[in-house]
């Protein structure tokens, strides 16, 4: 909900040398949720009508690290996340994560949503459980046959005091996070020694920040609060682990996928139009690949896919 209180240091690095670099109205947004959920914007409007969130969103960026976050950070209730999260399978993010998991990692995973990592882990010989603040996905991921939780890290440390994990992963979880001091405090007793921490979220160099179809204010909506408090790349990434105990063994960004992101642009044209892409022939289909491509050229060659990856291992 909505924090009064400024912020004077950079939350990653805490270094004082921070700059604003963007004022926007926080009306602004709600025509972009209005695209993605109406009651979502709704609320949204709501929300600023009563006080609840501040009417103009504040951008500061920390001139040592790069990481730039609101200031103040301001959240919405969880029901509103629940109507524009997207818990499908992050391919990618999973991906990386697997690859570097130790066999038979005991995993803790936060923001698990329905289960769709914790379910692949388990099957690939991994234990562990899941943590979400969103009581719908935390039954799906119960229903599974996984143990899940609606806890954050304080209430799992409480109920469960004995338990410890060698390994943590969060997808798109830390650019939402308000405290991140209190987070990353609240991590490491629950850790074993040797344990491995994995994160992704937006890489600083995506694609979608040349889409203009998503852009408000000159970035994407999605990457304002009350959705996203900060921006990553790597060196606040880095520094921010290595202030809470952590160094960073692995930092990589998606690869751009030319022509998946072309097939994509090309279908929402379609469906604009209240077309498919599949049911043009293969030469038609063809041809509006193609010419999305042109579009698509030059991020193809300037910008990276939408995630980046971070592997880091106690000191």
């Amino acid at each position: 909900m909505h924090n009064e209180i400024e912020i004077h240091s950079c939350p990653a690095c805490n270094s004082k040398k921070i700059k604003p670099i963007q004022n926007l109205s926080t009306l602004e947004l709600t025509n972009y949720y209005s695209q993605i959920s109406l009651s979502a914007s709704t609320l949204l409007t709501e929300m600023i009508s009563k006080g609840d969130i501040p009417s103009s969103i504040h951008i500061d960026k920390c001139s040592n690290c790069g990481l730039e976050f609101a200031n103040p950070m301001f959240t919405a209730p969880s029901q509103w996340y629940s109507e524009i999260e997207d818990y499908g399978v992050r391919e990618w993010d999973f991906q990386q994560c697997f690859q570097n998991l130790k066999p038979k990692s005991h995993v803790l995973e936060i923001g698990c949503g329905e289960g769709h990592f914790l379910d692949l882990a388990i099957k690939k010989g991994h234990s562990g459980m899941g943590l979400d603040f969103n009581y719908g996905a935390i039954e799906v991921a119960k229903s599974k046959g996984l143990e899940a939780y609606c806890w954050d890290l304080k209430e799992l440390k409480k109920n469960l005091q004995e338990r410890r994990f060698d390994a943590v992963v969060f997808f798109h979880v830390i650019e939402h996070v308000e405290d991140l001091s209190m987070f990353f405090e609240d991590l490491y007793p629950i850790t074993t020694k040797d344990a491995s921490l994995h994160f992704t979220c937006p890489a600083p160099n995506r694609w979608t920040m040349n889409l203009e179809e998503v852009k408000v204010g000159g970035r994407e909506g999605w990457d304002y609060p009350p959705h996203h408090q900060t921006r990553w790349n790597k060196s606040a990434s880095e520094t921010i682990l290595s202030r809470f105990g952590w160094q960073l063994q692995n930092y990589v960004e998606e690869p751009f996928d030319w022509f998946g992101l072309s097939n994509i642009l090309a279908a929402k044209k379609l469906k604009k139009s209240g077309l498919e892409l599949s049911n043009l022939s293969s030469f038609d289909r063809k041809i509006k690949i193609a010419k999305a491509m042109v579009r698509t050229f030059i991020p193809s060659i300037t910008k990276t896919g939408m995630n980046m990856y971070c592997l880091a291992n106690h000191k």
